[in-house]
């Protein structure tokens, strides 16, 4: 197991009490804070070094839970049900992400595009979890 430097383990602590997971509940005599933890974080806690949430790969989180929830689906649909007022998803995006995951098997073309006229529409056909795929093999 690697020694973690007193610094990160500080950040960590700080983005936690940010996110109402710590509270703190007095200070040592050497000035060290000590916590309780309030709730237990199901993930470790993804905040900028402001306290906000981490945006970085939500859109991909997103338009994996799309795709779960609707039974057939164009990238089109894709882009606006995945788009918030924090992420934001191209059309372009998603038509990616789709062609990357139906040629990594997850999903099947059940209207293939005609171009000019249609775009595709697929289904997903293997769920990996909540997280979502990797078709690069990462």
């Amino acid at each position: 197991m690697r020694p973690v430097k007193a610094h990160r383990v500080e950040v960590l602590a700080r983005d936690m009490e940010v996110q109402a997971q710590l509270q703190p509940i007095l200070v040592t005599e050497a000035g060290h804070p000590l916590y309780r933890l309030v709730c237990k974080p199901h993930l470790a806690p993804r905040l900028t070094r402001t306290g906000k949430p981490v945006t970085q790969a939500a859109g991909v989180e997103n338009m994996w839970r799309s795709m779960r929830m609707l039974a057939e689906f164009t990238a089109r649909d894709i882009a606006a049900h995945t788009t918030t007022d924090l992420v934001g998803v191209t059309e372009m995006t998603a038509k990616s992400d789709c062609s990357l995951l139906f040629r990594a098997g997850y999903l099947r073309v059940t209207r293939k595009a005609v171009p000019g006229r249609a775009i595709a529409t697929y289904r997903l056909i293997r769920i990996s979890g909540p997280r979502g795929a990797c078709p690069e093999g990462g």
